[in-house]
């Protein structure tokens, strides 16, 4: 009877141990809330510290994280008229996508340097263009584009 005992009550103390130093969920977040009835518990959490990342070819995702389609415009010599520009993800980690909109069949050229100044990548674009930006290393980097007639605009990117 004592040999049947020892494994039962090994086997308790291991839950009671295991049990009280496991969580589900651990994180500090932005906000969140809860709630509680007689049926059970829900819980919510805005602004997730971890998330997973996948990528393939052109293609990548970071599950978990909100996103931005964030674009800042830092500098404007002889600002482009008519221009728009979209460019996203940013941050950005294996490809850049560069759309343009308001000024079509109209050549521009781009560089992407980084803080210190040296041009990383250059090239034209007409309407838009999927850069591949796996030799950057991460960083900050300054976009800029400018047309024949010296019109420029740089914006800041970020490379994760």
């Amino acid at each position: 009877m004592k040999e049947a005992r020892a494994p039962s009550l090994l086997m308790f103390i291991l839950i009671l141990l295991f049990n009280n130093s496991s969580y589900a969920q651990n994180g500090i977040v932005s906000a969140g809330g809860g709630s509680s009835s007689s049926g059970g518990n829900i819980h919510y959490s805005v602004g997730q510290p971890d998330y997973l990342h996948y990528s393939q070819q052109g293609f990548s995702i970071n599950e978990g994280i909100q996103q931005p389609h964030e674009i800042s415009e830092i500098l404007a010599y002889k600002d482009i008229p008519d221009l728009l520009l979209n460019i996203w993800p940013n941050p950005f980690t294996s490809f850049l996508n560069i759309e343009m909109a308001g000024k079509k069949n109209y050549q521009f050229f781009f560089s992407i340097s980084d803080i210190t100044g040296q041009v990383q990548l250059k090239g034209m674009i007409e309407d838009k263009i999927l850069l591949q930006t796996n030799n950057l290393l991460p960083g900050v980097y300054l976009f800029t584009i400018s047309d024949n007639n010296n019109f420029q605009k740089t914006y800041k990117l970020i490379k994760q």
